[in-house]
């Protein structure tokens, strides 16, 4: 149960994380914008400027707080404890018997909580910005974002996929190339090919059943036999949307068809940022790749994220605490420096658990794993 004292240092904490998150989300946009305005005004001009920065930005500010939410509390919190230092609060609360650690129940209670909003904000808001957020990736890009080129992937069925350019937005396929191979046949320490795909274009549609799948449109389908010449019959050609790719679990209508699990998201994945997902998307995800690195890396670190953010104020307050009768800029100066020594560390981690130098668990939970401990043992050095 909260006491008066505890609501007043709730509120002061409270109070801080707004200052800091006006300033630095204020200061991050600031920044943002200028490096983007000359892609922002080749696209609307100088009129439609303003009415352009806001139709980019604001839909980007959750993905902001995702991104500043671990520091801000930090900082916030150091600000908080180096204001009580500043007015004597400490000092009058130790003369009183009020323990160090009873001081900063609130600012862990109120941490745990910003913990929580910060995964509600991760799995429910940011996902639903999906496509706002892509389409301003393609305006401050300057260029044709919506086109993604040369994707190339295998699916859980086996079968080598190659599109030559894929439309994000409309969910259509140029230049189509599906490989598929006899199961368990290698000759030379090569696949044998069983049939090979070439279409014009897919699209990704509902069919009569209810289900979404993708059709081929204008190509032919060459059969090979098991020692890799064509078999003697005419080659099955289709014209538009005449060849289905059926999903796992479904049999095949026709001998051209196959079975895939290649959906629209996970080309998605490999020209956009993986932060735009949820967490049980890039779980799915993960499961129809999982030799990838750069997939396992994201979804563990989804994780630790949170956790980050009471390991970062087990880190920070010790110096705060530490530091009677110093001013507030030096708080948030050891605080700065705390949050780019911990940034420092997690963005190595997670670049080589994608690299594949690191597990990718390992890469995720290392940072926390190190600093935890750590912070643990400042805290528990305190004068109490």
């Amino acid at each position: 149960m909260f006491t008066i004292f505890d609501r007043y240092v709730a509120r002061s904490y409270l109070f801080s994380l707004l200052v800091c998150y006006a300033a630095l989300v204020g200061l991050f946009l600031v920044i943002d914008v200028s490096g983007h305005i000359g892609a922002l005004y080749g696209y609307s001009g100088f009129w439609g400027l303003l009415p352009l920065v806001l139709r980019v930005y604001v839909p980007r500010i959750p993905l902001i707080f995702h991104e500043l939410t671990p520091y801000i509390a930090l900082l916030a919190a150091m600000f908080t404890v180096s204001k009580m230092h500043r007015d004597n609060e400490l000092l009058c609360l130790s003369v009183s018997g009020v323990s160090i650690m009873r001081v900063l129940r609130p600012l862990f209670v109120v941490g745990v909580g910003i913990a929580l909003l910060y995964v509600a904000n991760r799995e429910f808001l940011v996902p639903r910005l999906q496509v706002e957020l892509e389409k301003g990736d393609a305006i401050m890009s300057a260029g044709d974002t919506d086109v993604v080129s040369n994707f190339a992937a295998v699916d859980g069925s086996g079968n080598y996929i190659f599109i030559h350019e894929y439309r994000i937005f409309a969910h259509e396929m140029r230049g189509v190339i599906i490989t598929a191979y006899y199961p368990g046949e290698e000759t030379q320490g090569h696949h044998v090919q069983r049939r090979l795909v070439r279409a014009r274009e897919g699209r990704w549609r509902r069919d009569a059943d209810g289900r979404e799948r993708w059709f081929l449109s204008d190509g032919q389908v060459t059969f090979y036999r098991p020692d890799r010449t064509p078999e003697p019959r005419p080659v099955m050609a289709f014209k538009e949307d005449g060849l289905r790719l059926r999903t796992p679990g479904e049999t095949p209508q026709g001998e051209g068809e196959l079975v895939t699990d290649l959906e629209p998201q996970q080309i998605h994945s490999q020209s956009q940022e993986l932060d735009y997902h949820s967490t049980s998307e890039l779980g799915r995800l993960l499961q129809a790749a999982p030799t990838s690195e750069d997939l396992a890396a994201s979804y563990h670190r989804r994780f630790a994220s949170p956790v980050a953010i009471v390991v970062l104020l087990l880190l920070g307050l010790p110096f705060a605490l530490r530091a009677y009768g110093a001013t507030t800029f030096r708080s948030i100066g050891i605080g700065i420096f705390l949050c780019f020594g911990y940034y420092a560390v997690d963005f190595a981690c997670l670049y080589l658990g994608k690299g594949g130098q690191l597990p990718p668990m390992a890469a995720a939970w290392l940072p926390v794993l190190v600093f935890g401990p750590v912070g643990f043992y400042l805290l528990d050095s305190v004068p109490s």
